[in-house]
Formats: structure tokens, C-alpha cells, sequence
């Protein structure tokens, strides 16, 4: 690979509540962090509740870093999980464009997971492959309860989000469409046409034991 190809490459890693972006120059070596990244490469970010997670994260084509994540949230005392987008500019600074101060905040059923973010290059949008649920409380062996004492139902949900962080109501009039008959919601992808597929299984309902039924993986449209 010829030097100044290693100065465009671009990695980016989260760990724990700390994000590191390396974004090489063309005259460094491979890898080394950019002094003009946040505090001389590492950029620091601190969450609230502390528990809160980051997870996936993509690059858009002017350069900005969007890093997704999920803090505890309980409803009716039932264990639930907020999502949320968090982007950044070039120089690692927060992006006050996008969301309230840098941040958007959403949710699909009340305790959701993001297993893929991409992007949607006909729209700038940011697309998200959720797992979702409602808030509901692990018994283990048993299931997932929900405060009327039955298992939570298990869902695939596909998010989008406008270039200003904002969920894009043009998909199904709130921002986001579910797939209520399989669960996983691993990937997402645009076509060409723009329709969108979504990669999940058929594990949704528990047999009589409280297992999940085996399942095969799916693909919808």
C-alpha cells in the first residue's frame, strides 16, 4: 500500500466510556493518532448514568463520527434501555448540529439494543438495526417479564435518522418500522431503489417451557 493510501485510512475503536479515533496523516506512521483529534489523538467522553454503553459507530463522507449507544432507563420500574446517536467533527469536537448539543436520543419498545448502523448515501441518513423490547425484568431460565407478568415480545426494528439526528418520519410516519414476526434485527442495508433489507430469525415466542422456539435466519424487504 503506497504512503499517502496509509495516510486515508481511518479506524475507530470504543472502549468503556472512552473513544479513540486514529486518523492518520500522510506524513505519520500507520495508525499513530492524530494530534488534531480531540486532546492529541484520544477523545473523552463521559456518559450519564455511568453504566451507559457505546456500541456501534460509522463514518460519514465528510469525515464526521457517528457512535451509537444505549444507557439503563427503567419504565414502571421495569428494567428499559434509552438509545442514542452522538456525533463528532473532524477534530473530535461534539457536533452541536445534530440531536440537542450533539446528541439524539430515541427509543423503539422501551428496552432496545443496536446491533448496525450504516449509512444511507442518497440521503445522508444514518440507518439502525435495533433489537427491541419491552421493559421487562430477566428471570433466569424463565424469560423476560413485563410488568403485566407475561413474556415481553420479542422485535426487529429498522430506525432512521435524518442528517440533523432528528428521526426521519418518512418511514412509516415516526421514524422507525418493525418486524413483529422474527427477531434480531443483526443488519440492515439500502438498496439502490431504496428499499431496505433487514437480517434477523424466527425466534419470537416461547414455547410452553419458556424456551425460545429454534430459529432460522430470514431476510425482509
Amino acid at each position: 500500500m503506497k504512503r499517502e493510501e496509509l495516510g486515508r485510512a481511518s479506524g475507530v475503536r470504543a472502549w468503556g466510556m472512552l473513544l479513540f479515533a486514529a486518523m492518520e496523516l500522510a506524513g505519520a506512521a500507520p495508525f499513530d493518532p492524530d494530534p488534531g483529534y480531540g486532546a492529541v489523538g484520544p477523545r473523552h467522553v463521559r456518559h450519564r448514568p455511568a453504566d451507559a454503553q457505546i456500541g456501534r459507530s460509522v463514518v460519514q463522507a465528510d469525515g464526521k463520527l457517528v457512535v451509537t449507544g444505549a444507557r439503563p432507563t427503567p419504565v414502571n420500574t421495569q428494567p428499559g434501555a434509552e438509545l442514542f446517536a452522538r456525533r463528532f467533527n473532524t477534530d473530535g469536537s461534539v457536533d452541536a448540529g445534530f440531536g440537542t448539543s450533539g446528541e439524539s436520543r430515541f427509543s423503539v419498545c422501551g428496552r432496545d439494543a443496536i446491533n448496525m448502523i450504516t449509512l444511507d448515501a442518497r440521503a445522508g441518513s444514518c440507518l439502525l438495526a435495533v433489537s427491541a423490547q419491552e421493559p421487562c425484568t430477566n428471570i433466569p431460565f424463565g424469560g423476560c417479564f413485563n410488568s403485566a407478568g407475561q413474556v415481553a415480545p420479542l422485535v426487529s426494528a429498522v430506525v432512521r435518522l435524518r442528517t440533523d439526528g432528528a428521526l426521519d418520519a418518512t418511514l412509516a410516519g415516526k421514524g422507525y418500522t418493525e418486524a413483529t414476526d422474527f427477531y434480531g434485527a443483526y443488519a440492515v442495508a439500502v438498496q439502490p431503489d431504496g428499499k431496505l433489507l433487514l437480517l434477523g430469525d424466527d425466534r419470537r415466542r416461547p414455547r410452553p417451557d419458556l424456551q425460545l422456539e429454534p430459529g432460522a435466519l430470514q431476510c425482509r424487504r
